[in-house]
């Protein structure tokens, strides 16, 4: 073999190893979740160590009333229970004691390795329910894919939950961007993609549609982004959570005769209002409201749109059929 084909190979096997070596390097240089915490401690609630890592909660409303209902809320794909900031006044308000968490692999919570599918998030769930001393049933709230971890948990434990509430819940069938659906079906080069690709793509997302009520969301979720393990964690959420269809787990807890709401947003292009004709097929006596003039991002840019059915539904009264947004 001629001297500049050997030269050529080698040229090309360390360009392969540069290829293959690139997102390790990038990851590695990014925000790690132990100085993520150092960073927020003065305002960082507490941690629970569980059984597949530690896992970052903040408890809101009247510590003294035993007897006030208990809110546990499941936040999305993307963003950490900061999301929720906005509404937590309106229902502390009401009286209802208020569990929020970040889901593994976001926010303060660890970053732990493996399929992110709906045993890994109804394993969270239930450790933090233990360590709470929660034995009485809970009401569970869930927001996009943390609707679909609130519909699957409510589906295996159906005397665990007092009541269902989900806002744009995931489970219906998705509408993943070209990039998303490339990464999620492809193996070795859509994890390579979305290693290398994949921060673009959600930095891509972040401040769109109507302005939001919690300060400075934007700045914290381009913070969220550029930390170790999040595109990992997103990736598979996409590929062993996110691909799956919940019909058959609404139609088990409407079986068992659990109180359902559901919210969906007029304008969400995420999850689109058609999927509500999917879960009144599968639940026909669920309770369903739109929000008007909304989309996606609901809970920070409409929270009282949001809260005041929540409220009503908590406290047996009706619910209105459509909330304005405005």
């Amino acid at each position: 073999m001629a001297g500049g084909q050997v030269t050529l190979w080698w040229g090309l096997g360390a360009a392969l190893v540069l290829l293959i070596l690139f997102p390790v390097v990038q990851e590695a240089r990014r925000t790690s979740v132990a100085s993520l915490r150092r960073r927020q401690r003065a305002t960082s609630g507490a941690f629970a160590s569980l059984s597949q890592g530690i896992t970052h909660y903040r408890w809101h409303g009247p510590k003294d009333d035993p007897d006030a209902p208990v809110l546990v809320m499941v936040h999305g794909l993307t963003t950490s229970s900061y999301v929720w900031d906005a509404m937590i006044p309106g229902l502390v308000d009401a009286g209802v004691r208020v569990l929020t968490y970040d889901l593994y692999g976001r926010g303060l919570s660890d970053r732990p390795h493996g399929r992110q599918d709906r045993y890994f998030f109804k394993r969270q769930i239930l450790d933090l329910l233990d360590s709470q001393g929660l034995t009485a049933p809970v009401t569970l709230v869930g927001y996009s894919l943390g609707g679909g971890i609130a519909a699957a948990f409510a589906a295996a434990r159906p005397a665990q939950v007092a009541s269902l509430i989900l806002i744009a819940p995931a489970g219906f069938g998705d509408t993943p961007s070209r990039f998303a659906e490339f990464t999620r079906k492809t193996p070795i080069l859509g994890t390579w993609a979305n290693m290398v690709l994949g921060d673009a793509e959600l930095r891509s997302k972040v401040g769109r549609g109507a302005p939001s009520v919690v300060p400075d969301i934007a700045a914290r979720q381009l913070a969220e982004i550029g930390t170790r393990g999040l595109l990992r964690s997103v990736l598979s959420t996409r590929r062993f959570m996110l691909s799956e269809d919940l019909s058959s787990e609404h139609e088990a807890f409407a079986a068992f005769g659990l109180p359902v709401l559901a919210i969906w947003a007029e304008g969400d292009r995420v999850v689109p209002l058609r999927a509500s004709d999917a879960l009144a097929q599968a639940n026909p006596a669920a309770q369903q409201v739109v929000i008007a003039q909304a989309g996606h991002g609901m809970v920070h840019t409409h929270p009282a749109q949001v809260t005041a059915p929540i409220i009503a539904f908590l406290s047996g009264a009706p619910t209105a059929g459509v909330e304005t947004g405005a």
